[in-house]
């Protein structure tokens, strides 16, 4: 089971569009930034993945301690050193994503160490909720929690807020594999979420949902 993720958690997805013909270019340097990032204190995951429908389209999806550590890291020079590397690569305004980890979502113990590996699917799932339906659907989402960690095929599945953007919920999820992603939608805390998104009007729009998987092969910690 993951974490601790406590509700200062903060965590950035950052979603990457690379130009068709620099695509293996921009998977060499977020590899190399993924690596350097990954060995700062205040950072409890950060892993660069590529969408499973789009090989120009990648994501940098990372936690943090607490928000000094976000700041601490925009300072280091692996980051400015891809940050600048990146900047030539890039075909459209890459999207940030600055989230808070839901103060409804269930407590969680320590990490049991689980790792991403090339089969690892990293989902990042948007919901926006209908107008005054904001607090009702933040409750249904975080009941997800608890029961999403206790599958046996999850390394990770959190809620967070979008302070910035209120109404808007981002699930990050990390799967163990496509079987085990594919099991968690036939369980019954699954099936009763989708009840009640459609039964109480919860939502604003369609779900935005993407897998990504790592761009690299070798094990990290979440």
């Amino acid at each position: 089971m993951p974490g601790p993720y406590t509700q200062s958690t903060p965590a950035i997805v950052a979603v990457i569009t690379a130009q068709p013909d620099k695509v293996a270019e921009m998977r060499a340097v977020m590899l190399e930034g993924m690596f350097g990032s990954q060995n700062e204190d205040g950072i409890k995951m950060y892993e660069a993945c590529v969408n499973l429908k789009n090989p120009a389209e990648f994501a940098f999806i990372e936690c943090y301690k607490d928000m000094q550590s976000t700041a601490t890291h925009g300072k280091e020079p692996h980051f400015k050193t891809m940050n600048k590397a990146m900047r030539p690569l890039i075909g459209g305004k890459p999207v940030l994503h600055m989230l808070q980890r839901s103060t409804h979502a269930a407590t969680l113990a320590a990490s049991s160490g689980s790792v991403i590996t090339a089969s690892t699917i990293q989902c990042i799932a948007q919901l926006k909720a209908a107008p005054g339906k904001e607090g009702v659907l933040e409750k249904v989402l975080a009941a997800m929690v608890g029961p999403s960690n206790a599958e046996p095929g999850c390394f990770m599945y959190e809620l967070f807020t979008e302070p910035k953007k209120p109404g808007r919920f981002t699930f990050v999820e990390v799967w163990k594999d496509t079987a085990a992603q594919a099991e968690h939608s036939t369980l019954p805390h699954f099936k009763t979420m989708g009840r009640a998104l459609k039964t109480q009007g919860l939502l604003g729009g369609a779900p935005v949902i993407r897998n990504f998987q790592s761009i690299t092969a070798t094990t990290s910690k979440l």
